[in-house]
């Protein structure tokens, strides 16, 4: 009887060993998980603010280039209408980006309340 019961300790202490181990090594997984998801909540900040600067820095743009005369030297290479729809088609593909991203699950709660939801063009006053 001693010897089942010696038996059984040692089982049990391996058993506990084992249990611990796997507890340290799922500790450290989750661990990782979340440095990786606080990386990733900052970069995705950092992402949405500088797309949503990104597109009012091209409506300004817009706006100087509907400012500015035809007979502007600027516009010997490229006419003003070239320009004007080289900017907008900029700022649709930072729109479309900005939009897709917003729409991500796991990115879409990374975002400033003071971002918009989504973008559209006519929210920029020069498009």
């Amino acid at each position: 009887m001693k010897n089942f019961s010696l038996g059984m300790k040692v089982v049990l202490i391996l058993l506990g060993i084992v249990i611990f181990g796997f507890m340290l090594k799922t500790c450290g997984i989750a661990e990782k998980h979340v440095t990786n998801s606080m990386e990733n909540a900052v970069i995705s900040y950092d992402e949405y603010q500088n797309i949503y600067q990104t597109c009012i820095q091209l409506n300004n743009d817009l706006g100087v280039i509907k400012s500015t005369p035809e007979t502007d030297p600027q516009f010997l290479q490229f006419s003003k209408s070239q320009r004007l729809n080289t900017i907008k088609q900029n700022l649709n593909r930072w729109i479309s980006e900005y939009n897709a991203k917003s729409k991500h699950i796991d990115k879409k709660y990374w975002k400033s309340s003071d971002l918009p939801y989504e973008l559209y063009p006519n929210q920029f006053s020069n498009y």
